[in-house]
Parts: structure tokens; sequence; C-alpha cells
């Protein structure tokens, strides 16, 4: 499957080659994940992003990709030991824990904590606002996004309302004060008005046996 090619130069990801290019998931991989998925969040995402865009989407597996480059480019950012800033939602980071294991450390943007008190939605984002996106892991997910499927998403705008939707299903769940769980990151819920967030196992071991990309 051909490779991608970053668009923030300043951004690097730990499994990107020399020239900063990253793999799409194969379609195997991607059609034995999806089956596999249980009810819950993570499903609920694949679920509206063919729901809300049943043209791009004909199978759980297409979208199942879609959800995986968001998900590769916050774990890969967190493997080179970077802040991983979500839009609206907040940033992740890499912080040492006892001894010497490193734990994955999520900070909730202040609106999403207001919005989850008063049990209101956040204003849904415009397109409109793709173009305004400050360099950053955000912009990248979004150029990744078109970038890896420029047949699904012709303009970065259409790439940006695919994120969008997924991250308003996160926001949407908190606000309920649900468990939300996002395959491959690990759960987001909500404890005194504030998120708080448990990473997977399998993503603490991947930040721990990391090294940051250089060059």
């Amino acid at each position: 499957m051909a490779r991608t090619v970053l668009q923030n130069p300043e951004i690097c990801l730990s499994t990107a080659d020399e020239f900063c290019r990253v793999t799409p998931p194969e379609w195997s991989v991607a059609k034995e994940r999806a089956s596999r998925l249980p009810d819950g969040y993570s499903k609920t995402m694949i679920e509206e992003l063919q729901k809300a865009y049943p043209d791009k989407f004909g199978t759980l597996e297409e979208a199942y990709m879609v959800f995986d480059v968001v998900k590769a480019v916050i774990a890969n950012g967190l493997k080179n030991m970077d802040a991983v800033d979500v839009e609206d939602l907040g940033e992740f980071r890499v912080e040492p824990g006892e001894g010497a294991i490193r734990q994955v450390v999520f900070t909730p943007e202040p609106g999403l904590n207001t919005a989850i008190k008063e049990s209101k939605q956040p204003k849904k984002a415009e397109g409109e606002r793709a173009g305004r996106l400050p360099d950053g892991y955000s912009k990248t997910m979004v150029l990744e996004l078109q970038r890896a499927y420029p047949d699904k998403f012709k303009s970065i705008e259409e790439a940006y309302m695919a994120f969008d939707l997924m991250r308003g299903v996160i926001i949407k769940g908190l606000i309920k004060k649900d468990t939300v769980d996002v395959e491959g990151l690990g759960e987001f819920r909500v404890d005194s008005d504030s998120v708080v967030f448990k990473s997977e196992n399998g993503l603490t071991a991947a930040v721990n046996e990391s090294r940051p990309h250089e060059g």
C-alpha cells in the first residue's frame, strides 16, 4: 500500500522512516480488527462515520481505516515523546511514572470540562476551521486523513469533518458521564466534573519501548 508523508516537518513520528513517511493499515488488518470490536465507543465512532458518509464508506472496514489513522497519529506522537494536542479535547503527553516507567497523561481542554459540568454539547465545529488549525497534531491528523485517502477526502475540509465527528462521539459520551473507550489508546471517564484518562497497557508498553525519532 502506498505510503504517505507527514505535512508538518516539525512533527516526525517514531515509526516513520527517514523521510517521515508512514504506512496506512492494510485492508486485511483493518477488516480483522473491525470485526473484533466489541460494542462501545470505538465501534460507535466507526458506525457514525459510515452513517454520516455512506458514499465514502461502504463497509465498516473502510470507516475503521480512517479511525485507525487518527489514533495512530496520537499513539506515534506519544512514542516520539511529543505532547499531542487534540483540538477541543485536550493534550496527551508522556511523563515519568514510578521508577523508570513512563506513563501517558491527559489534560482536558478547559472548555471540555465546562461542557461536562453544564451537560451541554460544545458548539459544533465548522469545516472552515480546518484552514485555521495551527501546526500541531490536530492538523497532522486531518492532513494525514486526506493524504492517506484522497479518494474519500477531496479537501482538507472533508477530512476535518470526519475528524470532528470522531472527536464529537468522545465528547458526547463524556457529557453523558459514560466511560469512553478508544481502541488502541485507552479510556476516558469523568471524575468530579473533570475528564481523566487511563491508557491501554499496550500504549503504555509502546511508549516505554520506543526511542524518539531523530533527524
